[in-house]
């Protein structure tokens, strides 16, 4: 296809080939660019592994416990394999600079070796035709020179000054021969000529047929690194893909519950509250209506109701029901079968346990239920 359209109808000039030419450069430059993309990339894609690598470095939440101490273990491991692979990824991208450069050198040097010929057959047939023309004009000069010579001895050869008429003579050979011998350098030039030209032709169309090919091969090459860039890109994902499914497995199995109880066993300080501190009258005496130590709410039953406290042997005296306490601490219900308590709350007991609890109604809100005897006093 080049070469039946990049011709010119100037016979030194050499527009289709420039044109030619300028394309080639063009594509080089492009070459350049990608180069240049493909290498910022693989920088950043460096400096990015780097940057990864330093943060995988460094250790995080070693005072954690329990299986999420693990997760964070596979954190800080796959964050080192994510970082491997972004700067194998990098080495990947210059592999393909080099490729393309080498790739880009020899095109270079093929299309230099054949412009430089080309120039050469240019520049020959440039001065055969401007030494045709020269010649052209030379013999187009003694050519009318001997038609001037043979028509002054046209003129006077019938005169009567024989002298004039042998010089006229003279004249009209010496011009005639040297318009043959013009016509001959003339027509040897335009011989020669052609035979460059046809030279030259045969160079140009070698030459088209040689840039077509290697702007075909560039184009080819092209395509296929950029398809080879965007496949190790997709390469990459799924990679990092992998790194955060391998994350989000290990925290599937992070177990709160256990992590709880791990942490509960190790540094358990004590399965106690505080008691309530017991008012103590100078002299050492107490106030009978202080409040006596809350019982241990761990330790019960949780399932206990208020039919299994009719059971209870209690040491109130008949008629308890009667008896009117009011609340001292605040309490909140852990069961069903518990009332809250605020400060000041008066409570009816309805029955009086031995175990610490007393079964009764908070007069503020008419509920009924179980509350602990620590938290009132008789009123």
């Amino acid at each position: 296809m080049f070469s039946s359209s990049f011709w010119e109808s100037d016979f030194v000039s050499q527009t289709g080939f420039d044109t030619l030419v300028a394309r080639m450069k063009e594509g080089r430059q492009t070459c350049r660019d990608v180069e240049d993309f493909i290498k910022q990339r693989a920088k950043a894609e460096e400096e990015y592994a780097k940057a990864l690598l330093k943060i995988a470095k460094v250790e995080r939440g070693s005072d954690e416990t329990g299986t999420m101490k693990n997760s964070l273990k596979t954190l800080q491991r796959e964050a080192e394999a994510e970082a491997s692979i972004h700067l194998n990824h990098s080495q990947a991208l210059q592999d393909q600079v080099k490729k393309l450069e080498e790739f880009r050198e020899k095109q270079r040097e093929e299309r230099k070796r054949h412009e430089d010929a080309m120039h050469k057959a240019h520049k020959l047939k440039a001065e055969a035709y401007r030494r045709m023309q020269v010649c052209k004009g030379v013999y187009e000069s003694k050519f009318k020179s001997a038609e001037k010579a043979e028509s002054d001895l046209e003129r006077i050869k019938f005169g009567n000054k024989p002298k004039e008429i042998d010089k006229a003579k003279k004249t009209a050979q010496q011009s005639k021969q040297a318009s043959v011998k013009a016509n001959e350098e003339y027509h040897s030039t335009v011989s020669q000529l052609e035979i460059i030209r046809q030279s030259w032709e045969l160079d140009h169309r070698t030459a088209c047929d040689i840039f077509q090919r290697l702007e075909e091969e560039r184009l080819q090459c092209l395509r296929n690194e950029l398809w080879v860039f965007a496949n190790l890109g997709s390469d990459l994902f799924v990679k990092s893909d992998d790194i955060s499914e391998n994350i989000r497995l290990s925290l599937e199995n992070c177990d709160i519950d256990s992590d709880i109880c791990d942490f509960v066993s190790r540094k358990s300080t004590g399965t106690q509250p505080l008691t309530p501190i017991v008012y103590q009258a100078c002299g050492g005496s107490t106030n009978g209506n202080v409040t006596r130590q809350a019982p241990n709410f761990d330790n019960r039953d949780s399932e206990y109701s208020l039919a299994s406290y009719a059971s209870i042997n209690t040491s109130s005296p008949a008629g308890s029901g009667s008896k009117m306490f009011v609340a001292l601490f605040e309490y909140a219900p852990r069961i069903s079968n518990e009332i809250e308590l605020i400060v000041g709350d008066k409570l009816i007991c309805i029955e009086e346990g031995n175990d610490g609890w007393i079964q009764g109604r908070n007069i503020r809100t008419g509920e009924s239920g179980l509350f602990p005897a620590s938290y009132v006093k008789a009123e």
